[in-house]
């Protein structure tokens, strides 16, 4: 009803095609279908854009920071569980402890209703927390999207991230809606996991392999040149890759791996 509430204080009529009732984390809402005049929708859509302020811009994501793009703007963002949902699951870990499930046997226990409704509680929290990752995910892509003409991504592993001791970053961080929602824009265009962005240096073209994971501060070991912020170097050098090797390194769905590019140096 809200979008519905939008449209009518814009002035923009609409038919009521159909609505349904759907029940999602316990909860019930009703979904609407309506017909909007093509022209008028792409009108009301387009209202507010403006010219990009960027020509090209590359965002890097990270755990640290949600993102950084190539100018230092940085985005942070993290949902964490909030309280009443670990009080939930606590007491739901009581619950079946006093009925005598025991993980290992995989002993089924007929649930109680007291039991049901805890599930049930729990189910919604997690519905409320997925809701609002998603709201950070689509205010940050929409953001950045619309500031630039281009965008350079990285398509990073975060599965690996997870695995390798950042897993309550990645968990608690909207990382893995914003990399698929800024996918699906034509303005995006996604180097391959494998070209290694922070370590090069773009000013000599030397790779700086001894760089680890707590060097902040980037300054280059064979030029000397300061390369500045770790994660805003990072986003600079995908502009570059883009403008002077993107026929050359893996984009857009390009098979590539770090021997490709250490022999191209």
């Amino acid at each position: 009803m809200r979008q519905l509430r939008q449209l009518e204080k814009a002035g923009i009529e609409y038919e009521l095609a159909t609505a349904k009732i759907v029940c999602v984390g316990g909860n019930y809402y009703i979904h609407q279908t309506v017909y909007v005049d093509k022209a008028t929708w792409f009108a009301y859509k387009n209202r507010k854009n403006s010219k990009p302020k960027y020509e090209i811009n590359a965002l890097d994501l990270g755990c640290q920071k949600t993102a950084t793009d190539a100018y230092g703007k940085t985005y942070n963002t993290q949902v964490e569980e909030p309280e009443r949902l670990k009080r939930l699951q606590r007491k739901k870990a009581r619950q079946m402890k006093a009925a005598g499930w025991e993980p290992k046997k995989k002993k089924k226990v007929k649930c109680s209703n007291n039991q049901c409704k805890v599930r049930k509680a729990i189910k919604r929290e997690y519905q409320k927390l997925t809701n609002k990752k998603e709201a950070e995910a689509i205010k940050l892509t929409r953001e950045v999207l619309a500031e630039t003409e281009v965008l350079v991504i990285q398509d990073e592993n975060l599965t690996g991230w997870k695995a390798s001791g950042h897993g309550k970053k990645v968990q608690h961080g909207i990382l893995g809606r914003v990399k698929e929602r800024l996918m699906r824009s034509e303005k995006t265009h996604v180097i391959n996991q494998w070209v290694p962005t922070t370590k090069l240096c773009t000013h000599c073209g030397q790779m700086m392999n001894d760089l680890t994971q707590r060097d902040r501060h980037i300054v280059c070991p064979h030029c000397g040149h300061d390369d500045g912020e770790r994660d805003r170097h990072s986003a600079q050098t995908m502009i570059w890759l883009y403008y002077n090797m993107k026929d050359k390194i893996g984009l857009d769905g390009t098979e590539f791996t770090r021997v490709d590019f250490d022999a191209m140096l």
